[in-house]
């Protein structure tokens, strides 16, 4: 009988296939690898051409009310944030509506305590309305995404935090001064409060929360309105109308995708770890092509939007028939961009029929004639129903504002 040596093509032919599949793994992660980086100079070249294109954000260039200042708007509010943050005030500050006291913590801080927090955010408050009223309110650093510098582009002017804070003093403040019936000073301020919230609209669009913009409105019940005396109720109708085409600068959809995918392009597959890397062979060991992928396809898809429809109605075809497209490349980090940049357009559409409802508050407490004022989210003008010296104020659909109920005292 005759034996196979150990030099036998039976022996050998695991080791040539071994060797056969390293070869071939090593062949198509090299070429899935080059795969990897066209698909990435692909989203970087088309995120060039939305940055060419970016729509620039609108600043004021006078006061909505009121004399000019020559004092930089942004660099008063920085000194509001910084005073507010000097005096260390607690971050648990809130108002007890029904008892018309200031809270800390949850309870109601004693009158000498209460006092003492109020004086302490006054010269915050102060700053904040100077800036309210300069005639140079673009901000000295706009945060621009500088794709050729591989950079995030710069940081915003105000952090997040600090205007949160400002946001919080001017609610304190102005239900405080709604307590004392101090409705003139109430008004003023209140003005001001709205002038930095639409200085700040544009730089707002870095989260998919609330914009303050709707708290403001909420503050300014019926009640305060039918307190108004005739000449503080046409100042805040004068300057409503002055403030509303920012207000309806609805942001860029595209803004939200820039800022996303910028990220996964100048990501490295090397920054994750070895599990996450092999689990994606199949996109060449990196993790992030996949999202890059989906990225591509909300690029294509984009053209849904565009142009933007200035019609309520037609807006909201837009969006549904954008809701409605094939994705077949959807990731995780692709459908979360989604839901935010429809929800924080949504927000601003939302903030603008508040705000052209409370116009039409303010024209029936006037008793002057009611403007046609259009319905952010309808190819319609806001509904208005009139019965005697009450009138029901709404838009087409339904969210939390989106009717108001005005009453004549």
């Amino acid at each position: 009988m005759v034996r196979m040596g150990m030099g036998s093509p039976r022996r050998k032919w695991p080791l040539v296939l071994f060797c056969t599949l390293i070869v071939c793994g090593m062949g198509y992660a090299s070429w899935a690898q080059k795969a990897g980086t066209a698909v990435r100079e692909r989203l970087q070249l088309a995120l060039i051409a939305l940055e060419k294109h970016a729509r620039s954000p609108v600043y004021r260039t006078r006061p909505l009310w009121g004399e000019g200042s020559k004092e930089l708007a942004f660099a008063q509010y920085a000194q509001a944030a910084a005073a507010a943050d000097a005096k260390g005030l607690p971050k648990s500050l809130s108002w007890d509506e029904a008892a018309g006291s200031l809270l800390e913590g949850g309870k109601a801080a004693a009158p000498e305590r209460a006092q003492e927090l109020r004086e302490a955010w006054a010269s915050a408050i102060e700053h904040l309305r100077v800036g309210a009223h300069s005639t140079a309110a673009r901000p000295n650093t706009i945060p621009l995404l500088r794709l050729r510098s591989q950079s995030l582009g710069t940081a915003p002017t105000l952090p997040a935090a600090s205007r949160d804070g400002l946001d919080v003093v001017l609610q304190l403040e102005l239900r405080w001064l709604a307590h004392e019936a101090r409705m003139a000073d109430f008004v003023r301020l209140w003005m001001d409060a709205f002038t930095f919230t639409v200085d700040c609209h544009p730089e707002r669009a870095e989260n998919s929360g609330e914009l303050p913009g709707h708290a403001l409105v909420e503050v300014l019940t019926d009640d305060l309105l039918a307190a108004l005396c005739e000449r503080d109720l046409q100042l805040l109708d004068e300057f409503l109308n002055t403030a509303e085409p920012f207000v309806a600068e609805l942001p860029d959809p595209d803004t939200y995708l820039v800022g996303w995918a910028l990220g996964f392009v100048q990501s490295r597959a090397t920054s994750e770890s070895f599990g996450r890397r092999l689990y994606a062979w199949r996109q060449g060991f990196d993790p992030h092509r996949e999202h890059i992928e989906g990225f591509l396809e909300l690029l294509e898809l984009r053209s849904l939007l565009k142009p933007a429809a200035k019609d309520g109605g037609e807006r909201e075809a837009q969006w549904s028939r954008y809701r409605s497209a094939r994705r077949e490349r959807q990731t995780s980090a692709s459908s979360v961009l989604d839901e935010i940049s429809e929800n924080i357009e949504r927000q601003a559409r939302q903030l603008l029929a508040r705000v052209r409802l409370l116009r039409l508050a303010v024209a029936f407490h006037r008793g002057v004639e009611l403007p046609q004022l259009a319905d952010p989210f309808a190819s319609a003008p806001l509904q208005v129903q009139i019965e005697g010296d009450a009138a029901v104020l709404r838009s087409a659909i339904t969210f939390p504002g989106s009717q108001r109920i005005a009453r004549r005292r």
